[in-house]
């Protein structure tokens, strides 16, 4: 039996759903200690009334690339039916459904970066859940990549969506209740919420210091450190930039066959930003953007997680590729791609040549102004 540093509060969700028709918002990142699916345990040994799993990116089981729709299928361990949110308008569950069951219970592990989109997902079903009564069961897990740091825009009204709920910066440090919590509160949502936090967590740990057995969250963050390097690189979504997506190390590369990677290394290393060296790299992604080409690239390997800013490090390298290659870099969806900054005001001050050291200022107190702001709901 592992000895875990934290532990997340089975013993008082099974207390929570007890005599109550649920339905499940999970995925393969709901383990119990033992590495148990959270799902098989409370249809097979907690015998719970389960109404329905609700199937959100990647699938219940964590089998599928991001983006590919989930099917209204049973699950091949519990027989349970999923009910695909693909399926419905702006990928909200309608409160009809929700209105089936007593509580949805929500557990599947963020990524500590905002545009992931359970987190969202979550809130989605807080708003259709409330209009109808239905509680919402929030099992809190960590946010991987440390919650005593928060970096970068808030998302402002008129771009919330999947990938950015509400009012949360780029790099939030907040807990999936932790924003639960806020969300409800600042937006009025009026929804029926039960947070289950964890025992033995501090804001300053990362997800290996915590004891709790790592999954990967989706196929194409496979180790922890993705995610510092995706909390960089994930910014380049929605341009014509690869990510290094289809390759074996997907968000520690970025690149294209129209760019100059030895240049583009000397560039950033030049910076000296802190905790980070980069090396110029060739790639050739298996799928994914520029599938089977060569593309000429930056390799990051971050050499101090503590020091890092991965947000400043990824304003840096879109003003050089907005600044260099002017002919050849693109934003492929510009409503996609304004959603997962927050605003159009990224796009719009790199497309104007502002400096990225301005920017940044920016975005610094802005996310200052966050920090205040989420004071009231931290619960570590």
């Amino acid at each position: 039996m592992r000895q875990n540093a934290v532990k997340i509060g089975l013993d008082q969700l099974h207390q929570a759903v007890k005599g109550k028709k649920v339905a499940l918002m999970m995925n393969n990142t709901a383990l119990t200690d033992t590495g148990k699916s959270l799902i098989d345990v409370m249809h097979f040994d907690w015998h719970c009334d389960i109404g329905f799993l609700l199937g959100m990116e990647h699938g219940v089981r964590g089998e599928l690339k991001g983006g590919v729709k989930v099917k209204n299928i049973a699950d091949p361990v519990t027989g349970l039916p999923v009910v695909s949110l693909y399926d419905f308008p702006g990928l909200k569950p309608p409160s009809e459904l929700l209105a089936k069951v007593e509580a949805v219970v929500f557990c599947a592990q963020d990524a500590g970066v905002r545009h992931y989109t359970y987190t969202p997902w979550m809130m989605f079903a807080m708003e259709s859940a409330a209009k109808v009564g239905t509680e919402v069961i929030v099992l809190d897990r960590p946010n991987p990549i440390g919650g005593d740091i928060v970096e970068g825009q808030t998302v402002k009204p008129g771009y919330f969506s999947i990938i950015g709920g509400f009012e949360y910066p780029y790099r939030h440090g907040m807990t999936q209740g932790e924003l639960a919590l806020m969300y409800n509160d600042k937006h009025q949502v009026g929804c029926h919420l039960t947070v289950i936090p964890m025992e033995g967590y501090s804001r300053d740990m990362w997800y290996d210091q915590t004891g709790l057995l790592w999954i990967p969250p989706s196929p194409n963050i496979p180790v922890l450190d993705t995610l510092t390097a995706y909390a960089t690189t994930g910014l380049l979504q929605s341009t014509n930039v690869s990510a290094g997506i289809g390759t074996t190390v997907p968000f520690h590369l970025f690149g294209a066959p129209w760019m100059n990677s030895r240049e583009m290394a000397n560039k950033l290393n030049c910076l000296n930003l802190p905790g980070l060296l980069c090396l110029d790299k060739y790639f050739i992604p298996n799928y994914s953007l520029y599938q089977e080409e060569v593309c000429s690239g930056v390799y990051f390997i971050i050499t101090d997680r503590l020091s890092y800013r991965p947000v400043t490090a990824a304003i840096h390298l879109l003003s050089l590729l907005v600044h260099d290659y002017k002919d050849q870099f693109q934003f492929t969806s510009i409503r996609s791609y304004d959603q997962r900054a927050g605003s159009s005001k990224l796009r719009e001050d790199l497309l104007k040549g502002r400096d990225a050291k301005d920017i940044l200022v920016e975005w610094d107190e802005d996310a200052k102004g966050f920090v205040q702001d989420r004071k009231p709901y931290l619960l570590y």
